[in-house]
C-alpha cells in the first residue's frame, strides 16, 4: 500500500521581503554588518629624512657642495612638504657665524638637495643635517653627518682659489718657499725673493683675501721694510726699477724700524707724488705675535680702495690690527697678485701664507 504524497504549497515572496533576504545575504559573505561605517582614514604623519651624501667624513669636489637627504616618509595625507638643512663648523650647530641654515627646500622626488650658498674654507671639517615639515608637522633632524671640504684650487678669470694647505699651489709662478702640512701649515717664504706670483685678466673691482702667520715684529733681514703682498703689472715684476716706478704699483709692507708698523702704497694710475700713492704711513708700532693668524683683505671698486688685517680665529676676525681707506681707481694691466714682494727681495721671511681668495665683488 503507498504512502498518500504530501502535497506542497509554494507561496510567493513579496519583492520587499527578496531584497531583504539578499542584504542578509551580501552581509553574511562579506563578513560586514551592513550600515556600518567604513574604517576612518590614517592620521598624517611624517618620519625625519635620512641624510643621503655628503657622509662619513667624505671629501667633496666643491666648495659649494649639495647637500642631499632621503625624503622624509609619508602617512597619510601631508600636503606640501618643504625643508631645512643646517650646516655648521661644530657638531652642536651654534648659532651665529659658524652656522648656516637653509630654508624652505621643496620636497624633490624620492630625495631632496640643495646647495650650500657659501663658499666654504678649503679642507675643512663641516657638519650638516636636515628636517622635514608640512606647516603643521615639523620632524626631528636627520642623524648629523660630517664632510670635508674640497682642498683643490684653482684659476678661473679673475677668480683664484689657492688653499696652500695641501702641499701644492696654483700659481702661475712659485718662486722657491717651502709648504707645511698640518693645521697650521700652508706656503712659507724662505728668502728675500721667494714668491708666489697669480695673473688675472684686469679687475677694476675685486677684492684679494689671505690668511698668514709665523712672523713677529722684527722684519729678517731687520734692515728691510719686508711685504706681505704685492700687485701691478706683470710685466715689471723681474725689474727693480720698472716696478717701482710703475704708476699701478701696489704693496703692503711691515716696517723694520717702527715696531712692526704697516705701511701701504696703492698707487692709481700715476707716480708723480705722494698724495698718488693713496699711503698710509702711521708708523704706529703693531705687536705681532709668531703664534697668531692674521687676515688680509685688500678691496677696491667703485672709487673706494680699503685694507683691514685683524687677529683670526679660522671663522671670524676677533681683533682689528689695521685698517686704511683711500678713493680711486686701481686697474692694472696685466695684472699680477704676489704673495711676497720678488721685484724688490722684500719678501717677509718665514712668513706662512694660505687660503687665498681673489675674485670679482
Amino acid at each position: 500500500m503507498h504512502s498518500p504524497l504530501i502535497a506542497l504549497k509554494v507561496f510567493p515572496i513579496s519583492r520587499l521581503a527578496a531584497v531583504a533576504l539578499a542584504m542578509v545575504a551580501v552581509a553574511s559573505c562579506s563578513g560586514k554588518e551592513a550600515g556600518l561605517p567604513a574604517a576612518p582614514a590614517p592620521s598624517a604623519a611624517l618620519a625625519a629624512p635620512t641624510a643621503k651624501s655628503p657622509v662619513a667624513g667624505v671629501q667633496t669636489q666643491s666648495l659649494r657642495p649639495a647637500l642631499e637627504v632621503n625624503n622624509a616618509t609619508a602617512t597619510g595625507s601631508v600636503g606640501t612638504v618643504t625643508y631645512r638643512f643646517e650646516l655648521s663648523e661644530l657638531p652642536d650647530f651654534p648659532a651665529g657665524s659658524r652656522s648656516v641654515a637653509i630654508e624652505n627646500i621643496p620636497q624633490g622626488t624620492g630625495t631632496t638637495s640643495t646647495l650650500v650658498p657659501v663658499e666654504l674654507i678649503p679642507g675643512k671639517l663641516y657638519y650638516w643635517h636636515a628636517r622635514a615639515g608640512n606647516g603643521t608637522i615639523t620632524t626631528s633632524y636627520s642623524t648629523t653627518e660630517s664632510f670635508r671640504a674640497d682642498d683643490r684650487g684653482f684659476i678661473s678669470g679673475q677668480t683664484i682659489v689657492d688653499p696652500l694647505t695641501n702641499g701644492q699651489t696654483v700659481a702661475h709662478e712659485r718662486h722657491g718657499g717651502h709648504f707645511e702640512s698640518g693645521p697650521n701649515g700652508g706656503w712659507q717664504a724662505d728668502g728675500p725673493d721667494d714668491s708666489l706670483d697669480y695673473n688675472i685678466p684686469t679687475c677694476s673691482s675685486c677684492s684679494v683675501e689671505f690668511d698668514v702667520t709665523n712672523f713677529a715684529s722684527f722684519t729678517p733681514p731687520e734692515e728691510v721694510d719686508a711685504k706681505w703682498l704685492s700687485m701691478g703689472d706683470g710685466s715689471t715684476f723681474s725689474d727693480l726699477f720698472a716696478f717701482r716706478d710703475h704708476p699701478w704699483k701696489m704693496t703692503i709692507e711691515k716696517r723694520s724700524g717702527d715696531g712692526g708698523a704697516v705701511k701701504l702704497i696703492w698707487r692709481r694710475g700715476c707716480n708723480d707724488d705722494v698724495s698718488c700713492d693713496n699711503t698710509n704711513d702711521t708708523r704706529v708700532g703693531i705687536s705681532w705675535d709668531p703664534s697668531k693668524v692674521y687676515h688680509f683683505t685688500m678691496q677696491w671698486g667703485a672709487n673706494v680702495m680699503s685694507v683691514n688685517v685683524c687677529e683670526y680665529n679660522g671663522t671670524s676676525c676677533v681683533a682689528t690690527v689695521y685698517s686704511a681707506t683711500g678713493s680711486g681707481t686701481y686697474a692694472p694691466p696685466n695684472h699680477r697678485i704676489e704673495l711676497g714682494n720678488r721685484p724688490r727681495r722684500e719678501t717677509l721671511i718665514g712668513a706662512r701664507f694660505r687660503n687665498l681668495k681673489v675674485g670679482p665683488r
